[in-house]
């Protein structure tokens, strides 16, 4: 019984030195953080008002990342946050991007729904996987917007064969489902 009441006591007495209340916030030192600042110093934050997701790739699988971009997010914005890559803690959490520049929305889609996205060559040193997970990263990032429905690639303005999940070439427009097995 003795020891139960010191132990409170000892708690109580702990509790009452506790932290004191501040008239205003001090910014910290990450490196006077626990551990020597193991978090590491933050990226900057992406800046807008409105929400977009990006796919980033981690070992083969498509995972989304929320990016903030100005308002109304539109397909051109979320592409743009997409090719930009990740930042450096998604970097420390082991995601990266497959997608190189210059890849940009094309002017003019033929059908409601449907985005074109212009592509530069995709590097001789990439591997069929990465072209597979780049053209998912835009497919699965653009049509997580609410009006786009399906993805076409271009060069030069003309439609180019792109690899979907399952191995086969398409020239037509891809959608969500085709990368499915991805996510």
């Amino acid at each position: 019984m003795r020891r139960r009441v010191l132990l409170l006591l000892c708690v109580a007495l702990l509790a009452a030195r506790g932290v004191r209340p501040q008239s205003h916030p001090n910014l910290l030192d990450p490196s006077t953080a626990p551990l020597g600042g193991l978090l590491g110093t933050p990226s900057p934050a992406p800046t807008g008002s409105a929400r977009a997701l990006i796919y980033l790739n981690r070992d083969g699988t498509l995972v989304a990342v929320v990016r903030r971009v100005p308002s109304p997010a539109t397909p051109s914005e979320a592409l743009a946050a997409l090719v930009t890559g990740p930042t450096d803690r998604e970097q420390q959490a082991g995601l990266a991007s497959s997608v190189p520049p210059p890849w940009k929305l094309a002017p003019g889609s033929p059908f409601s729904g449907l985005v074109r996205v212009e592509i530069g060559a995709v590097s001789s040193t990439s591997s069929r996987n990465d072209e597979v997970l780049a053209f998912a990263q835009a497919v699965l990032t653009l049509t997580s917007l609410p009006d786009v429905k399906g993805v076409l690639f271009v060069r030069d303005g003309k439609a180019l064969p792109v690899p979907r999940a399952d191995g086969s070439l398409s020239a037509l427009p891809v959608a969500r489902s085709d990368y499915a097995s991805l996510l």
